[in-house]
């Protein structure tokens, strides 16, 4: 429970979460995947390790410790909510998702469709970016209650232009997988 504590910090704020016109912009003006296949010497200020081919992209990212960090991550938001601050949680968790899926992931879809034609890709990274983009998605909206590195970090992978595709070493000391 101590980590738990140690990984986010609480504010109090209005109960009236809404998706607003910054993080709709700052989510749909990425250019994503415009540097996959390019090798990176540094692209963040954390450790990420590249992924060469798409075959290993491929199986890194449907391997469980991936999508298993990735559900903690996403996990420890909402439960966290919940927990705290019930109220917007009950009265606002399903309404943001709902509009993150309405004005944010068709942007990123139509990216991805592009990404489609030249790698061509299977429909499991499709899952696994729109997942991602939610998750970033919800971290911006409840920034103010509590505040995710993962997904802060995960955000600047995509602005970066590469794809988050796993995570390697133990939870609070790994790093990230990139294509």
């Amino acid at each position: 429970m101590a980590l738990f504590k140690n990984l986010f910090e609480k504010k109090q704020v209005d109960s009236n979460i809404i998706l607003d016109e910054t993080i709709i912009n700052e989510m749909t003006e990425i250019e994503y995947f415009s540097c996959i296949g390019i090798p990176f010497t540094s692209i963040t200020d954390f450790q990420c390790e590249y992924i060469p081919t798409i075959e290993q992209v491929m199986q890194t990212i449907d391997g469980i410790k991936w999508e298993n960090k990735r559900l903690d991550e996403y996990g420890n938001i909402s439960a966290y909510l919940c927990k705290n601050h019930k109220e917007v949680y009950n009265s606002q968790w399903n309404k943001t998702v709902a509009e993150v899926k309405s004005s944010i992931i068709p942007a990123v879809d139509n990216q991805i469709e592009k990404l489609y034609v030249g790698l061509k890709i299977r429909k499991t990274l499709t899952d696994n970016i729109r997942y991602d983009i939610l998750g970033i998605a919800m971290a911006l909206v409840y920034r103010d209650y509590i505040k995710s590195e993962f997904y802060l970090r995960l955000l600047q992978i995509y602005k970066a232009g590469y794809i988050p595709c796993g995570w390697k070493g133990k939870n609070e000391h790994g790093y990230f997988l990139v294509y």
